[in-house]
């Protein structure tokens, strides 16, 4: 099957026996078939880690709804991971040592800068010496 890619149909949050997921749906298709092969995983999050469960489907044999007869199967361990609706926020840290960097950049740029106008200077008195040596003035 040659690789084409993947399309991306929609991510959903749900749950899953009583645990939080995010189940994202698609497909696959191949110049060599006509038909797809439908993708639907299920990322399932709980305190001790993360399930993810990848079923993929041919759309000739069957449809999306085979699925959750597979969901049906999986035990989690541990309790529902309770998940923030607030984005993610740097911490102090992160943000402190982001300054230092930037600062860094700016202070190596200003060095270079006034290197480059150094050289400049001292090869326009250089030229003009040798230029005041060349024609005896």
């Amino acid at each position: 099957m040659k690789k084409r890619g993947f399309i991306l149909d929609s991510i959903d949050d749900t749950e899953v026996a009583g645990f939080p997921a995010k189940h994202i749906r698609g497909e696959f298709r191949s110049a060599q078939y006509e038909g797809a092969y439908l993708s639907d995983t299920s990322v399932i999050f709980s305190d001790q880690g993360t399930v993810s469960v990848a079923i993929s489907i041919d759309d000739a044999r069957g449809g999306r709804e085979l699925g959750d007869a597979v969901l049906a199967w999986i035990e989690v361990a541990g309790a529902p991971a309770s998940l923030s609706d607030r984005p993610a926020s740097p911490s102090k840290s992160f943000s402190i040592g982001e300054k230092i960097g930037r600062y860094i950049v700016y202070v190596a740029t200003g060095a270079a800068l006034i290197g480059i106008v150094r050289r400049r200077i001292q090869a326009a008195k250089t030229t003009k010496a040798n230029l005041k040596d060349s024609f005896g003035r």
